[in-house]
């Protein structure tokens, strides 16, 4: 074999490896036969024995084996990769219904004996101002009512009559103011507690999902 053949052999088995990483073995071994000299060159391939072997010791100095081993070895998780993946979502599964059968009997309760209590208490506001406007209503009637006895008064007692009539107009003025101003407080009560209950229902909800996960 001569060095062309050698060269020509050792750049055929490196042609897998980067450019520049074989530029730089093919040129190292054109120096090492140049530095040995013609007349050397049976001397040099004898002592390189094949270019197979000086390809593989190249190769091996520069973790071009270990390269395609890697690379041959990189199919198999990519393969591989979602495999985890599946187990890890399956646990997660898992692990989310046992804390809902573990928590729900502890935590169901408790939202719903607070739901109760902040409904109860809604309720229990709203039926407090529902009884202030039927109280004002009341009022009202009341007034118009002793109107119409003080008016059927005053013939034959005229003072009497005045009287009634004077406080029916104020009772009657007084059950009206009170209607308004109570119908306008309902219309502010109503909607901060419609609001206030469903934050407490979000706040519920949310800490329920934080206990779970």
């Amino acid at each position: 074999m001569s060095r062309i053949e050698f060269m020509n052999e050792l750049a055929a088995l490196l042609a897998d490896l980067p450019i520049d990483d074989r530029n730089d073995a093919l040129a190292y071994y054109n120096d090492y036969f140049d530095d040995a000299g013609a007349e050397n060159e049976g001397v040099i391939i004898s002592e390189l024995v094949s270019p197979a072997k000086v390809a593989k010791t190249i190769k091996s100095e520069l973790g071009g084996t270990i390269k395609e081993d890697q690379e041959s070895s990189d199919v198999l998780p990519e393969k591989y990769e979602e495999m985890p993946k599946d187990k890890n979502n399956l646990l997660k599964i898992i692990l989310i219904i046992a804390g809902v059968c573990i928590l729900a009997p502890i935590i169901l309760p408790i939202i719903f004996a607070v739901f109760i209590t902040v409904v109860s208490l809604l309720f229990a506001v709203f039926m407090f101002f529902v009884s202030l406007v039927i109280a004002a209503v009341a009022v009202i009637i009341c007034g118009i009512s002793l109107i119409v006895a003080g008016i059927l008064m005053i013939i034959p007692e005229i003072a009497a009559g005045l009287v009634c009539i004077g406080v029916g107009l104020l009772l009657t003025a007084a059950g009206l103011v009170a209607t308004r101003y109570t119908v306008k407080l309902c219309t502010v009560v109503f909607p901060g507690l419609v609001r206030f209950t469903v934050d407490i229902c979000r706040r519920l909800v949310g800490m329920t999902r934080k206990a779970v996960a």
